[in-house]
């Protein structure tokens, strides 16, 4: 699962936004950070502790950590590719 996760450049955004993959007990396997203009674009790709690809659940499990720790950030769930 490829997740996107967009907002402000700022002192400890990557920290913040893999603490909330791990509270959501989802595994991090590749992730492309970047930064331009003081915004952050990061990619993840992503799976649940099995390897699979996240379901519904996960998926709005994570939404909600990543929305408690980093409320202005913006983040998509897309298909792998």
């Amino acid at each position: 699962t490829v997740c996107l996760v967009r907002g402000p450049d700022q002192p400890g955004a990557l920290q913040a936004i893999t603490a909330a993959f791990a509270a959501s007990r989802v595994i991090i396997h590749s992730a492309r950070v970047s930064s331009s203009h003081g915004h952050n674009t990061d990619r993840f790709s992503v799976s649940d502790r099995l390897g699979r690809k996240l379901d519904q659940a996960a998926m709005d499990r994570t939404r909600a950590s990543l929305d408690a720790v980093q409320p202005r950030r913006r983040r998509r769930f897309g298909a792998s590719r």
